[in-house]
């Protein structure tokens, strides 16, 4: 078990650059936040690095009927291995490799994963620095004044 006397734990909701941005701004330097995300379980995208997109959602979860197992009429026809089309709260779900990219995008250091035996979980450490984050690329003269996450 890992002991670290950490302030601060989130159950990610929204994931996103734009949210761990968010978090990475919050804490202080040196800081560390446990991140708890849900991850896809599907079996041919959950060892890249990508976001299953959760569509089309079964009548009852888009809330248009109340069936589980009819889809909505859609142009998109899910794969067998798609994962939650009846929730209806949750329509992307990123690869392990996705959310640690986001949070090495926006800026946090010295991420360590954390033993979490449920499937379709993750659990990580991670510090913030000094390290502001890395910017969009810019082609001009001038260093990009957009960090990833927090264009605005």
């Amino acid at each position: 078990m890992i002991s670290y006397g950490v302030p601060a734990y989130c159950t990610i909701i929204r994931s996103n650059q734009g949210f761990f941005r968010l978090l990475f701004d919050l804490l202080n330097i040196g800081g560390y936040l446990i991140l708890e995300s849900s991850v896809t379980r599907h079996k041919y995208l959950k060892d890249y690095n990508c976001v299953e997109i959760l569509w089309p959602k079964t009548q009852a979860a888009a809330g248009i009927g109340t069936s589980d197992e009819v889809n909505i009429d859609s142009l998109v026809k899910n794969s067998e291995y798609q994962s939650l089309t009846n929730q209806s709260n949750v329509s992307h779900l990123p690869s392990k490799l996705a959310v640690i990219s986001w949070v090495e995008m926006v800026g946090f250091k010295n991420i360590e994963m954390i033993d979490y035996n449920i499937e379709g979980r993750m659990v990580l450490m991670t510090q913030k620095t000094s390290f502001k984050g890395y910017a969009y690329i810019n082609r001009g003269p001038e260093p990009s004044p957009y960090l990833i996450g927090k264009a605005n």
